[in-house]
């Protein structure tokens, strides 16, 4: 599907899609464990928004990002990482934002 782009501070921002489909993921029961095999995205959302993923993969390439922020100074986000977006401006994105 395709997504408009717009440029913002005269940069252009990308993503690209990846992964199973939020409604299709395996996830957390009702105690917050997952499947053995799977361990929970985050610790922090609550358990509606909680998935697993299969932790023989690396947490940080097939977790989804749950919030990002543009900020001028510290981050608001819960575990951020971040980056200078511009001189003032710095771009967060976190996997813990209980959506």
């Amino acid at each position: 599907m395709p997504f408009e782009m717009h440029f913002f501070d005269n940069m252009m921002i990308c993503g690209q899609r990846g992964g199973t489909g939020f409604i299709n993921a395996t996830r957390v029961d009702a105690d917050g464990n997952c499947p053995s095999g799977f361990a929970p995205c985050s610790t922090l959302t609550s358990l509606e928004n909680t998935i697993c993923y299969d932790n023989t993969l690396q947490r940080d390439k097939v977790c989804p990002i749950t919030g990002f922020e543009f900020s001028i100074g510290e981050s608001t986000l819960p575990n951020p990482v971040s980056m200078k977006f511009s001189e003032t401006v710095t771009f967060s994105y976190s996997r813990d934002v209980d959506a």
